[in-house]
């Protein structure tokens, strides 16, 4: 397992964090997980296939499982966190929900056998036998948008002008993506606290009003960011943070703050070691100047590219 997908297992695997993937990612908006009412679950199961006397073992580990009281019922709620596209996932997330059903069932007939039940040969469970509905949420965070299937129909060997047909013989199977990178404003608008400063620091550009306000508590949300972008400005700033503030909450402004000085500071370290012996007060002086006038993404841009640095010292007549 890398780094990726040890951090972003970390992160969702937080309650409220988790609860609220659901009830907005899935649930749109409507309360029916709470994050009192989960219970973390061995992510280990597996599929056992007998065929003659051998018996075959397919094990599915899944990233995060919980069982979830959704009011009306108990259910097998699971997250896989994927970091690429991945194009066969609707078989994939079919196969760990087929092995949490299969779980269920193992101990279905495991209690019967413990209580000196037989259950007739060729009937598979006791008549009227009722398991927990499982639903499986994939939370991508790849750079690019997810281009996959979503459903099993998508990757059949079928015209799609004949799917049609299929449907009347044959069941589809949908799955659930979050693409975390490339959400529209108005779905990150949808979610509070952790997961909405998750998604707007996720962007290579984010709005500070959309920023200001949201309030997080969580050090892993800032660790997976960090991880998940490659910029160490999220795990410098959190790491300096003691935990009486960040219980009582971080205005993500605060960050945003952080990451913009920290960023302006390396960029005028690379801006003078490049310039040193042809020009160093220049690039010091162009680096003044675009401070002043706000352009700080130009100062990162001028250190990193030496044509757009000689284009804005033609701009500014150095």
């Amino acid at each position: 397992m890398g780094r990726i997908d040890v951090a972003t297992k970390r992160f969702v695997s937080i309650s409220d964090i988790f609860a609220q993937l659901f009830n907005v990612g899935l649930f749109q908006g409507d309360i029916v997980v709470c994050e009192d009412g989960l219970t973390d679950m061995n992510s280990l199961e597996d599929i056992r296939l007998e065929k003659h006397i051998d018996r075959q073992v397919f094990e599915r580990t899944r990233d995060v499982k919980k069982l979830s009281d959704l009011g009306f019922a108990l259910a097998i709620l699971g997250i896989e966190d994927q970091e690429a596209v991945h194009y066969y996932m609707p078989v994939r997330a079919m196969m760990y929900d087929a092995a949490s059903y299969e779980t269920q069932y193992k101990q279905i007939i495991e209690d019967y056998e413990k209580k000196g039940i037989a259950i007739p040969y060729g009937t598979g469970a006791p008549k009227g036998t009722k398991v927990m509905p499982v639903i499986t949420i994939i939370f991508y965070t790849g750079k690019k948008p997810w281009d996959g299937p979503r459903d099993l129909f998508e990757l059949l060997k079928i015209p799609d002008e004949s799917k049609h047909i299929m449907q009347k013989y044959m069941n589809n199977y949908h799955i659930h993506v979050i693409d975390a990178r490339h959400m529209t404003d108005e779905e990150i608008n949808q979610y509070s606290g952790d997961l909405k400063a998750f998604f707007i620091m996720l962007r290579d550009y984010y709005d500070e009003e959309m920023l200001r306000g949201v309030i997080a508590r969580h050090r892993e949300t800032w660790y997976a960011v960090s991880i998940i972008k490659g910029d160490k400005r999220y795990q410098e700033y959190i790491e300096s943070v003691d935990e009486q503030t960040l219980t009582g909450g971080i205005d993500m402004c605060e960050t945003l703050d952080y990451i913009e000085k920290r960023g302006i500071e390396k960029g005028i370290e690379k801006g003078i070691e490049k310039g040193i012996g042809h020009g160093e007060e220049r690039i010091s002086e162009l680096n003044v100047r675009l401070i002043e006038a706000g352009r700080m993404d130009d100062v990162l841009k001028a250190a990193k590219d030496k044509d757009y640095r000689k284009k804005l010292l033609e701009e500014y007549g150095l």
